[in-house]
This record gives structure tokens, sequence and C-alpha cells, in this order.
């Protein structure tokens, strides 16, 4: 082999073992270094997680019957962040407000009427600039689904999907306890999943869209309401085109907790039902004619507004919690109107959207009493009680009561050019007088309570300032001990706490707003007032409720209990709530007899008129609005109250409890309050009177919800009853043996009027499947 072979071959080996090293440093890099870029992309790129939200738990009743509920529906909603990209603000801004008023004309005419503004508003209410989905609409027709669907390209942004909803199957009914859910706003959002960890998986994070609770049990319970979001996880590419979804990743979301209240639906409705019976009651009725033809008109009784709260005085559970007027809380789901929500605001319109059971503030008026007496028969912080058998102080006898009662000449001079020097007012009053100068003879406080003489408790209160032996600020105490002044403990969202006035309260208060309290020290009138419930003496219609709970079982201070349980979707129970003890009351049997008598003679004493029981014509009188009411075997003890409202009528109160029997506590107590109505005993206690008899003879109805009256009607014709008349009606005898049926606009409730130990219904009996499970069948009202 020649040099030039040799050379060649070299070279040809030079070029192999090149390429061959070439080809290794590829395939090294291959597998290697791009190996891990590929698997970084895979890894961490392509790789997105999507929450999906999760059924909220639902709401019962005490016998379990659902009172809220979900469903799947069709929902109309905006993807900001495509609305956005096709239409940005500042730079399409006409173009997009275009769109809006085209999307908004096909939500109207879909039955739905909607304005721009109300979408403008949802948008911005949201918080949400240009990322996340707001809901417009819900529940839209298939027609308008294939509407949009032919027409994404002239409404960018605009989807039609499926969601989950609130359903209130008994419309307005107990709308006050349960509250309203609303879309969760940006900083809502931030706050709540703020306590999370989101790579938790049980992690109960919340979405852009979701909504939650605004107001009653779907806020106060929100935590354990609201459940976890599930997990879809897809392999995408990097164009965010699905690839495949990763199951072993996923997870489904998970129902929320259900909550079990104490709250009985049938009872709730029937006490909404006499609530507003009464109101309309106080508003026929004409008032008394006028003593003197020189007097001023009486303001009129609009009685347009009121309350009931129903409670177990022995564990403080919340049977039935009224507030009128009232509201649907399905008009919020889907998002409710600017217009409509200012409407349930509206103080013009009584503010349907208050639940006057804890947030409404009233003067007692004379219902305050019992506080008054028992800090009268208590030895106050000097050890000093001010009331004995002997009468008031020890140095009066049982007195007679003249009608009126006068601070002292001296005394009220010099609080007049006190108030004079400083204010540059003239002092109201020092003379103080019963409503229509009534007189009583012979009073001590058991009669005094059931007779309800101002002049009485006047004179207690006057005595706080009088005497140097006592405190001024003893009835004060004793209020605070009953629970008022503060919030009572139920837990429940926007409870007022009350006005317990003080000397050192009323320095703060004018300090603050002057023109509004223009004395800022504490004077004897002060006192008399709030000996009377009157003066600046507030509470809510929950805590006067709970304070005479707390009398009647010996003087134990509950905080009331809306809830029963909190029960997982699988029926584990996770919660209870047990009765909640507060505080205390030392009440001994020399204290607790006189004053119980009194709440009995409140009930029970008769007399002529001025001289008998406040509430002794709603107990036993048909012919004076009241009913034959089986005392013997039921004794119900009780106290009205007519608290003054400048400029207008007075509020009517009662509150009572029973039965009250030697070895049985009682079931019941209940409050009513019937704002601008007038007269306690006359029309605040039949409410009452009437709630309290149907309770103890188990004639208080069936609420249907909305899908039961719809099964009734698939069963019968005609479904709807004529309503029959009112329990306030003269004609309505105890002893008559009927069936009638009311009808509401969300609801019927069955009564039947029956003698006490016979019971009777008229005409067939349709069942039909109830709506919930594990529930009995439903028994429609017969028709007529």
């Amino acid at each position: 082999m020649n040099d030039s072979t040799q050379l060649r071959l070299r070279l040809i080996g030079v070029v192999v073992v090149s390429l061959m090293a070439a080809l290794v440093a590829r395939l090294w890099f291959l597998q290697s270094v791009e190996n891990q870029q590929l698997r970084s992309i895979a890894e961490g790129n392509l790789l997105k997680e999507v929450l999906t939200p999760a059924p909220r738990g639902l709401i019962l009743d005490a016998k379990g019957r659902p009172l809220v509920t979900n469903k799947r529906v069709t929902v109309v909603s905006i993807d900001l962040a495509e609305l956005d990209r096709v239409l940005p603000l500042k730079q399409r801004d006409a173009e997009r407000l275009d769109m809006l008023t085209r999307l908004a004309t096909e939500l109207s005419r879909s039955g739905r009427l909607t304005k721009v503004a109300d979408l403008q508003s949802a948008i911005s209410a949201s918080g949400l600039t240009n990322i996340g989905k707001v809901t417009v609409a819900t529940e839209v027709s298939p027609e308008l689904f294939v509407f949009f669907g032919e027409r994404q390209d002239d409404f960018p942004g605009v989807q039609i999907e499926s969601k989950t909803v609130r359903v209130y199957p008994y419309g307005s009914v107990a709308a006050h306890v349960l509250g309203y859910m609303s879309r969760i706003d940006q900083k809502e959002l931030k706050s709540r999943n703020s306590h999370w960890n989101a790579d938790d998986p049980n992690a109960k994070l919340y979405l852009n869209d979701d909504d939650i609770g605004k107001t009653g049990v779907e806020f106060m319970f929100e935590d354990e309401l609201h459940g976890t979001p599930g997990r879809d996880v897809y392999e995408v590419d990097r164009n965010q085109r699905v690839i495949r979804r990763r199951d072993e990743l996923s997870r489904p979301p998970q129902a929320g907790n259900n909550v079990q209240l104490n709250i009985d639906i049938d009872v709730q409705q029937h006490v909404e039902q006499e609530l507003a019976r009464g109101l309309q009651t106080a508003r026929e009725t004409p008032p008394d004619p006028k003593k003197n033809p020189s007097d001023p008109d009486p303001p009129e009784a609009k009685a347009s507004a009121g309350s009931a709260v129903l409670l177990d005085p022995m564990t403080g559970a919340i049977i039935a919690m009224a507030s009128y007027p009232t509201y649907d809380p399905n008009d919020f789901v889907g998002g409710i109107s600017s217009a409509k929500f200012a409407a349930l605001n509206d103080k013009a319109a009584f503010q349907p959207i208050l639940n006057r059971a804890i947030q409404g503030q009233y003067a007692p008026g004379s219902a305050f009493k019992l506080i008054t007496a028992y800090a009268a028969m208590t030895p106050g912080p000097r050890e000093n009680a001010m009331l004995s058998s002997a009468g008031i102080g020890g140095y009066l006898d049982p007195k007679d009561d003249p009608g009126y009662y006068q601070i002292p000449d001296d005394l009220c001079k010099e609080q007049r050019d006190q108030t004079k020097k400083q204010t540059g007012q003239d002092f109201t009053t020092c003379r103080f007088v019963n409503p229509d100068l009534a007189r009583h003879k012979g009073l001590d406080i058991t009669r005094a309570l059931a007779v309800s003489s101002d002049a009485y408790f006047y004179e207690i209160g006057a005595n706080y300032d009088l005497r140097k032996d006592f405190d001024s600020d003893t009835i004060q105490i004793a209020a605070e001990q009953f629970g008022f002044g503060r919030d009572t403990g139920s837990g429940l969202p926007g409870e007022a706490q009350g006005v317990v006035p003080t000397e050192d309260w009323l320095k703060k208060v004018h300090a603050e707003l002057p023109t509004v309290y223009p004395r800022g020290y504490w004077v004897t009138a002060d006192t008399v007032q709030m000996a009377v419930g009157q003066g600046n003496n507030l509470v809510t219609p929950l805590q006067l409720t709970n304070a005479y709970a707390t009398f009647a079982n010996g003087g134990t201070v509950l905080a009331p209990n809306i809830a029963k349980q909190v029960v997982a979707a699988d029926g584990t129970v996770l919660r209870t709530f047990e009765p909640r003890q507060v505080g205390s009351v030392q009440i001994s049997p020399d204290v607790r007899g006189p004053l119980l008598n009194g709440l009995l003679g409140a009930v029970n004493l008769p007399g002529p008129e001025g001289d008998r029981g406040t509430a002794y014509d709603a107990f036993h009188s048909i012919a004076k609005g009241g009913i034959d009411f089986a005392l013997d075997e039921f004794p119900m003890a009780g106290k009205t109250g007519t608290a003054e409202v400048q400029g207008k009528a007075d509020s009517a109160w009662f509150v009572g409890f029973g039965p009250v029997k030697p070895q049985e506590p009682p079931k019941y107590v209940m409050s009513v309050l019937l704002e601008e109505s007038g007269f306690g005993g006359r029309f605040a206690a039949p409410v009452a009177a009437f709630v309290f008899n149907d309770l103890f003879f188990n004639d208080y109805g069936q609420a249907y919800s909305k899908d039961q009256l719809q099964a009734c009607a698939d069963q019968q014709n005609p479904a709807r009853r004529d309503v029959q008349p009112s329990k306030y009606d003269q004609s309505v005898k105890k002893t008559t043996t009927t069936t009638t049926t009311t009808t509401l606009p969300s609801s019927v409730v069955t009564t039947t009027t029956r003698p006490p130990t016979t019971t009777a219904t008229t005409g067939p009996v349709v069942t039909v499947p109830a709506t919930a499970p594990n529930l009995p069948p439903l028994v429609c009202p017969a028709p007529p």
C-alpha cells in the first residue's frame, strides 16, 4: 500500500471519528440538557388548574325541613378578560356601552327587565377590572341560550353557563332569620382566602364569581355553609389548548355543611301571619273620641312595622323571630337591581330589609316596669331595698295613685334653674301623669304591675334621687343584670346593644352630639322616666324577650340560640349548640312571688276599665278583639307596654310567658311590638294571646313551600282557597269548629279554631309526596 492510499485512509478515519463524536455529543445533549428543559416545560408550564364551585350547605328547620336549598340554573355572565381584550376601556368605550345596551335589551325582551346601569353596577360592585367573571342574569330561557350562542362575535365576553344558586322555598317566611346572599366583593375575597393555604386540597377557597352570605344565618354560618371547590387539572399546550384531563390530579367539589335551626317553619309562618294581622287591626281601628274637643288630634296610627319573638325560656332556643315588613330573599338570587335594593332600605317604606327583632331599638314603655320593680325590691349597692311589703321605702303604706307624680317644688326649681343657666332651655316638666289621669286605690307592687300605674313607678324612680340611702343608678344596675345595654350573645349579625342611660353615658353623648342631647348632666326627671321605660332607655325586642325569659326561668340569663346543630352532607353531626349561660340574676322567693303575681294579674285581674289587668281583655274578651283563653288549663303571665314616641303614635308592647304552673317550667316566652299602633293591651297583647292559644292546642297550621303548593294544585282544583275572617273578627267564637285557609303571597297556612278538647277538619284530605326526604306526606289544604 503506497503512501497516497494510507493518507487517504487516515483522512477517512478522522472524518468518521469526527462524525461519530458529533453524533454522540448531539445524543448526549438531547438526552440530558434538552430533556431537562422539556421536562421543566411539561411539569411546570403546561398543567392548568381550574377551580369549580361547590354546592352550598342547606339550612333546615327544627324538624329537618329544608328552608334554603340549591338548584342548577343557566346564567348569563361576562368574562371581563375577553371583554377587555375586544373592547378595552378608554379605547373603545362607545362600542363597549353599545354592547352592554344590546345585552340589556335582549335580557329585558326575555322577561328579565334589565337596565344598562344594572349591568355596569354589577361589574363595578364585583371589584373586578379586566379579569374574572360577573353573573348578570340567572335562570335564562333556552331561547336566550341559543340567541347568544349564535352571536358570540356580537357580544364579546358574554357567556352562557350552568351555575348552582340558592332557593328559598318559603319565599318571604323567615327572611330576616335566613338572610340573603350576594356577589362576593374583592375585599371579602381577599379576606376569606387569606385564611387558607391555596395548596391545601381541603381549602374552602372562594372564586371571583361566588355568592356569599350577607345577613342572617347565611352570613352567621358562612364558614360552615360554604363548600370546598373542586379542582380540575388539565394538560394544555402553549396555546392553552387542552391535550387531556389529568384525572389523577383532579378532585370533585365537596358540598358545604348543613345548618339546622331551632326555628319551626310552621310556627314561624303563623307568628308572621298574626303579627301582620295585628298591625292591620291597629291601622283599621278608629281612634277613641277625644274627651275634650279642644285637645289636639292624636298622631295617625300607621301601624306599618313590628316584630315578634318566641323563645323557649329554659333553653334559649329561638322558635320564631318575625319582622314586618319583610322581603323575599329569592330576589337577591342572580343579583338585585340598585332600585329594588334602595326600596328595601327606604325609611319611607319602613325598611323591609331591617330585622326589627335585633336591629330595631325602642323605648320599652311599661314592659320595663318589671325591671324597676325588681330593682326596688332587691338590695342595691348599699344593701338597702327600697320596696318592702310595707310599701315604698318602708315608710309608705300601700298607697293610692292620684293619677300623677310631682317632683318636690324645691328640687324642681333647683334643677330648672340649672338647666336654664347651662342650656338656655326651660326644663320640660316636674309633673308626670298617668294616661288619662287614671287613678288607682290601694296599690302595692303586685297590683301596680297588674294595672300598670305610672305614678307608682314614677315615685320609685324619684326616690332614688331624693333619698341619700339609695344609689341613683340602682335601676341601671338591675337592667344590666337582665341583659340590657349589650347584645344578647345570640351571634346574629347586626344585633344592636340598646341603651341603658346613665349619668356617664349622658355626659358622653352630650359631648359628641350637643344639639341632640343639650344637657350633659343627670336630673331627677331622667330617673323618673327611666323607671317607666321612657326617656333615653332603648331595647331590642330580642333583649326584652330574653329578659322576661330570665325572670320566667328563675334568674338564668341564657344566650338566645338560633341554631340547633351543624350536620355534614353525609348526615354526621359535627357541632351541637347547647344552652349557653351568659349571666344570672338572684331572684329570691320573697321578690319573685309579688312580681310574678303582678304579671299574672296583668292577664287575669278583673275589674272596671282602667282598674283591671292591662292584658285582661286580650285573654278574655272576643268582643274587644281578644280571645277566650283557656287560662285555667294554661295560666299565663305578662306585661303590656305603651311607649311614647315624639311626633308619632305610641308603640304597643306585650311580653308574656307560660304556662305558669307550680311544678312545671314555662314552655314559651313571647314579645310583640307594633310600631305606631297605640295601647299595648289593646293591640299587641291579642297577637300574643292568639299565638299562645294556637301553640298549646297545636293549631298553628302547616307552612307550605311554593313547590308543595304546586303539588297540591296538581292534585286538586282550585288550590287557592278563599281567605276567611281574621281571628280578630268579633264574630269568631272560641267554641266554634271550622277549618280556614289563609292565602298569603308566598305561602298558605291552615288554621283551625276549636274548643279546648276537640279537633276537627272539614273536607277531604289529599296526600302528595313531600318535597324533602324523610318527611311525612304533605297534607294539602282541603278544597272549599
